[in-house]
C-alpha cells in the first residue's frame, strides 16, 4: 500500500533559514554584511502573513503552581443582616431523664409555737371566752373554763409560811386574778368598752386573768381554782370557777394573756 506523502509546512525560521540560504548563495559575503536578518521584525507583515502555516494543537494543560498568599482583608462594609427565616417544625419530645439524687436533708426549722402540738401561748398574747355556772341542788356550783392553747407554766406559791410550798401554774395571785361582777368598775389589770352597763372587748394585761360576771343569782363571790390543785389560781390549761354559796347561778366572759 503506497505511504501518503508528508505535507510542507513553513514556519518562520524556516522562512529565515531559505533567504539566509538564497543571499548566501547570490550574494555571499555582501548579503551576510548587509541584508543579515536576525529577527522576524524585519520581514514585512504582509510576507510573514503569507508564509504563516495553521496554529498546532493545544498542548496539554501543565501541573498546578503553587497556592498564593492570602490577599488582605477587603475594607468595605458588612452588608445588612438579610430577614429570618421562618420557625422550623416544633421537634418530636425526648426521651423520659433519669431520675436525680435525692437532695440532703435541711435544717430544723424553729419551733411553730403555739401553732403545733404541745406549744404555749407566748407572751403577750391573749385567749378570751365565756363561762356558764348552773346552780345544782345540795352541792358546789362550779364551770370549767379550758384555754385553747396552754399558758406557759410558773412556779407559784399556794401555801404562805415556812416551808413555802410551789407548784406549777399559768396565773398565780390574787393581785394577777380579777372576778367582777357587772355593777362593779373595771379593776386594774383588765380593759374593756363599758357601754350602758356591759362590758365588751374585754382584755388582760400580760400575767393576768379578768372575769367580768354579767349576771348573777344568789352568788356575792366567784373563785377561780387550779383544776390540777383544787387550790386558788389560773392552771396552764384553763380553770374552774366555783360560786358560793351551793345553788347560786352565773353568766360572764374571761381574758387570759401569757406572762
Amino acid at each position: 500500500m503506497p505511504s501518503t506523502p508528508r505535507r510542507f509546512r513553513l514556519t518562520p525560521s524556516g522562512v529565515i533559514a531559505t533567504i539566509a540560504l538564497v543571499f548566501a548563495m547570490t550574494g555571499g559575503a555582501y548579503a551576510a554584511k548587509r541584508y543579515l536578518i536576525s529577527s522576524t521584525n524585519q520581514i514585512s507583515p504582509k510576507v510573514l502573513k503569507a508564509l504563516k502555516g495553521a496554529s498546532g494543537k493545544q498542548g496539554p494543560a501543565g501541573p498546578a503552581g503553587p497556592v498564593g498568599p492570602a490577599g488582605s482583608a477587603g475594607t468595605g462594609s458588612a452588608g445588612a443582616a438579610g430577614p429570618a427565616g421562618p420557625a422550623g417544625p416544633i421537634g418530636t419530645q425526648g426521651e423520659k431523664g433519669l431520675q436525680g439524687e435525692k437532695g440532703t436533708k435541711g435544717e430544723k426549722g424553729p419551733e411553730g409555737s403555739p401553732w403545733t402540738a404541745g406549744g404555749v401561748l407566748p407572751s403577750g398574747k391573749s385567749e378570751t371566752g365565756t363561762f356558764a355556772l348552773n346552780p345544782t341542788t345540795g352541792a358546789v356550783t362550779r364551770a370549767s373554763i379550758s384555754f385553747p392553747i396552754p399558758l406557759p407554766g410558773q412556779q407559784c406559791e399556794i401555801e404562805p409560811g415556812p416551808p413555802p410550798v410551789f407548784l406549777e401554774q399559768g396565773i398565780c395571785g390574787e393581785d394577777h386574778i380579777h372576778v367582777f361582777f357587772e355593777e362593779a368598775s373595771i379593776p386594774n389589770g383588765c380593759t374593756g368598752t363599758v357601754v350602758e352597763g356591759l362590758v365588751t372587748n374585754l382584755k388582760a394585761d400580760p400575767g393576768n386573768f379578768c372575769a367580768w360576771v354579767q349576771f348573777a343569782s344568789g352568788t356575792t363571790l366567784i373563785v377561780p381554782l387550779d383544776p390540777e390543785t383544787g387550790g386558788p389560781g389560773i392552771g396552764i390549761t384553763g380553770a374552774i370557777m366555783q360560786a358560793n354559796p351551793s345553788g347560786s347561778a352565773a353568766v360572764g366572759t374571761w381574758a387570759v394573756t401569757a406572762p
